[in-house]
């Protein structure tokens, strides 16, 4: 699918019809089918700015060729976030039946498809300070048999102590952040610097599943 680019259309009114199809839904449906919030609200705004040029060149009359151009670019941008919120998104997800992709101009591959398992392994984690409070961390997969696959990003939850406090266990820490799984950079808040600190990191699969097991670390804001 990522080679095939025709299960969204490009002439003029076909693509304004399957965008705004798909963009209802998603919004509708964004809940049901666990997307990433911050993901529609992106194709909401990209939306906004292309339908805004698309209705001057609309006009055959009035519009020039900069607002037929404005138009394309614009067009061009919100097919990007379509694009990838089908592919990353709808495509294999399990919250989803092969109706409501259908329903959304997202092309089905039901027999290809295998559920991603919840992960029973958690990452490797590597931690490097960058600058004043900024630390970045590293993940990795741990080499198993069978192979962990289907693992989509990366949850860490973080809390902090004193030195002669009692560490904060998992439930407790309420700093919250989802990575790739490759690497993220966090930014503390100034109050936390001297503090010690704990974190729990846990896979995340296609399906918004979080992992059974949990990798623990350790370091000191500075």
């Amino acid at each position: 699918m990522a080679k095939n680019k025709s299960w969204i259309p490009l002439g003029m009114l076909l693509f304004y019809n399957f965008s705004k199809n798909f963009v209802d839904k998603a919004v509708a449906n964004q809940l049901a089918w666990k997307l990433i919030t911050g993901n529609v609200t992106t194709l909401l705004a990209l939306q906004k700015i292309y339908l805004d040029f698309y209705k001057i060149s609309a006009n055959k009359r009035n519009c020039t060729p900069t607002d037929t151009q404005n138009t394309r670019d614009a067009r061009k941008i919100f097919i990007k976030a379509l694009r990838t919120m089908g592919i990353s998104e709808m495509k294999f997800n399990d919250n989803m039946s092969d109706a409501e992709r259908t329903s959304c101009g997202v092309v089905n591959n039901s027999v290809l498809k295998t559920p991603a398992v919840v992960a029973n392994v958690s990452p490797i984690v590597a931690k490097k300070g960058l600058s004043d409070l900024n630390m970045k961390f590293s993940f990795t997969v741990p080499q198993t048999i069978p192979a962990v696959t289907g693992q989509n990003e990366v949850i860490i939850k973080i809390g902090f102590h004193a030195v002669a406090d009692p560490i904060p266990a998992e439930a407790d820490c309420l700093l919250i952040l989802v990575m790739n799984t490759k690497s993220g950079v966090i930014t503390f808040d100034p109050s936390k610097k001297g503090m010690q600190f704990v974190g729990y990191a846990r896979f995340i699969n296609t399906r918004k599943q979080v992992g059974t097991a949990a990798t623990t670390f350790s370091g000191i804001v500075s």
